[in-house]
């Protein structure tokens, strides 16, 4: 749709929001075990309250209203799919598919609709509005992540990523930004800011946009970053006292686990159970991350970085994020089921019927010959066959077969590998369908 017809459409709807008097409502939550209340809001004292309507099963809002001096204003749920059909249209458009949100474009352009409702009259098109706050929004932000269980000797880049901490003289050097900002306010008022953050590990990443969208991205390529060392540090998610790193926002930080359980006995036979997980952090000493380099993360990185524009570009970080949960998973046979399931799932006939027997044949028989040596191919023809024995008797009895490590640790390294040649293919397959015809697979 043109940008007039988008304008043209936007300027109908202003006749069509309605103006309603806010009727106070008893809100009161009876108390619930498990659910602490974290604070007493005082709605008298907000202001721009919005609120929507929202069909869950379908993730679609219905409608959306905005309080204004005592007064609520909306469009129908007729006028609301209409607005929201032309808002998807504008966010199809350079540059706010790359700046900003669906829903940063919904709140400024219903603002644009009420204001032209009171004044009866606009000055100024919709997307001439938007582009003014836009101006006024868009900023280069600087992001800084925890990362869980991670050790590092000295600061690491990956390709504009950056994994560092904070040091003395980095500390010092903002207090000093800080003070001269805010000259009456005490050296604790800073420290606030990066407590939580001393002597740990942060992944620290730019982006450009509206605080939602450069947020959003921010966090998406630290999340990527953080997968490519997983995936890269097959070693470590092998030995048994390791704990994964991961960023602490996706982290799972409990070490300890305890459970109550007793018998059916007339006696008085409760016990605690109580078990340790992993407790050391990866330790990525100067060696260690000449080791990991070595592995090829460079061609991962480089792959991350740049836009992806075909399916089999969304297929590869799919499949970066499957070897990184992996890497996380520390109980092997949950492990198993997993490496099984990313292997069926690059190399399984998309429209065709999934069975233990099909994927392993295809394995063998297809894909195996094709990504190894040929002196390699019997051996992983046997570890696969044992992993998919194991898989079976777990899933389906919860049998929990002894495993070989070595086996998981080589099949581990053959999947990275294989990570590797499909960014190598990204420049030739754009589809799924390429993969699997590139292997004869149907």
């Amino acid at each position: 749709m043109e940008k007039e017809d988008l304008t043209k459409q936007l300027f109908e709807l202003i006749p069509h929001v309605k103006e309603e008097e806010i009727i106070p409502q008893n809100n009161s939550v009876k108390e619930l075990i498990g659910l602490e209340r974290i604070m007493n809001i005082d709605a008298s004292q907000i202001k721009n309250w919005r609120t929507s309507k929202v069909d869950l099963l379908e993730d679609e809002k219905l409608c959306s209203s905005k309080e204004v001096n005592g007064k609520t204003f909306q469009l129908s749920s007729k006028h609301y799919v209409l607005f929201n059909h032309l808002l998807k249209q504008i966010f199809d458009l350079e540059p706010y598919c790359s700046l900003t949100t669906l829903e940063f474009i919904e709140e400024h352009l219903f603002d644009w609709l009420i204001e032209g409702f009171l004044s009866k009259k606009v000055d100024q098109d919709p997307l001439n509005y938007l582009d003014e706050v836009l101006d006024q929004k868009v900023k280069h932000f600087n992001f800084y992540y925890k990362i869980s269980a991670l050790a590092i000797e000295k600061e690491i880049k990956l390709g504009d990523a950056c994994i560092t901490s904070f040091s003395e003289e980095d500390l010092e050097r903002e207090y000093e930004t800080f003070k001269y900002q805010f000259p009456k306010k005490e050296k604790r008022e800073f420290d606030i800011y990066f407590n939580e953050f001393e002597k740990t590990p942060i992944i620290k990443i730019s982006s450009k946009g509206t605080f939602e969208r450069a947020s959003s991205l921010a966090e998406y390529k630290a999340g990527l970053i953080i997968d490519v060392l997983k995936s890269a540090l097959i070693d470590e998610s092998i030995h048994p006292f390791y704990k994964m790193m991961d960023l602490e926002m996706r982290s799972d930080q409990n070490s300890f686990y305890t459970t109550l359980y007793n018998t059916n006995s007339e006696r008085f036979d409760y016990q605690i159970l109580t078990k340790r997980e992993r407790v050391i952090p990866i330790q990525l000493t100067k060696n260690r991350v000449i080791e990991i380099r070595e592995r090829g993360i460079q061609i991962i990185i480089d792959f991350i970085n740049k836009p992806s524009k075909d399916e089999f570009d969304y297929v590869i970080i799919d499949a970066l994020q499957q070897l990184s949960s992996i890497s996380s998973t520390e109980n092997l046979h949950e492990r198993v089921v997993k490496i099984i399931s990313f292997f069926e799932f690059l190399f399984m006939p998309i429209n065709g019927i999934s069975s233990s027997g099909k994927g392993e044949s295809i394995l063998k028989k297809k894909v195996l010959p094709r990504i190894l040596l040929e002196s390699e191919v019997g051996v992983f023809r046997e570890i696969f066959r044992n992993l998919y024995g194991t898989r079976t008797k777990f899933l389906h009895n919860r049998i929990e077969l002894k495993i070989n490590k070595k086996e998981v640790f080589r099949i581990q390294g053959i999947s990275f590998n294989l990570l590797k040649w499909l960014i190598s293919k990204s420049d030739t397959m754009k589809s799924h369908q390429d993969l699997l015809d590139f292997f004869k697979i149907e």
